[in-house]
């Protein structure tokens, strides 16, 4: 604990030989009161490998996963998530009657293919060469 408070005061610390030595995990996670922003930051670059889980016996993924659901609010998605039960304006379906229905057949069916087709025609018929 002094150590921790020397080196927070920004002393030398000299490590002694009870000091326990050799690599370690670390890492630090903080959130931003104001913002509700979230971090987490690991003093390794590999630590989310799977490859070094076996050799510093630390499940890795596992960290890295919880962290991001963490940092995330993941775990707070589904307690907002709103679903509406009531139809939109654009969800109610159409219906027709007989008549409008016979209406669309005729127009979809004989009267644009047909009138393009006449329209063509007299565009063809307005623009040939006359023999004199």
């Amino acid at each position: 604990k002094d150590s921790i408070q020397a080196l927070l005061n920004g002393e030398n610390v000299e490590q002694t030989d009870t000091d326990p030595s050799g690599p370690f995990v670390l890492g630090a996670a903080a959130e931003n009161a104001a913002t509700g922003a979230r971090v987490v930051v690991f003093g390794s670059s590999v630590l989310p490998s799977e490859n070094t889980a076996q050799l510093n016996r630390v499940v890795n993924l596992a960290a890295s996963f919880n962290s991001l659901i963490w940092m995330t609010n993941f775990e707070d998605f589904f307690v907002t998530v709103n679903v509406q039960s009531a139809q939109s304006p654009q969800d109610t379906p159409l219906v027709a009657d007989q008549q409008t229905t016979s209406f669309i057949n005729l127009l979809t069916i004989f009267l644009l293919p047909f009138g393009i087709l006449a329209i063509g025609m007299l565009v063809w018929w307005n623009s040939r060469e006359t023999v004199r």
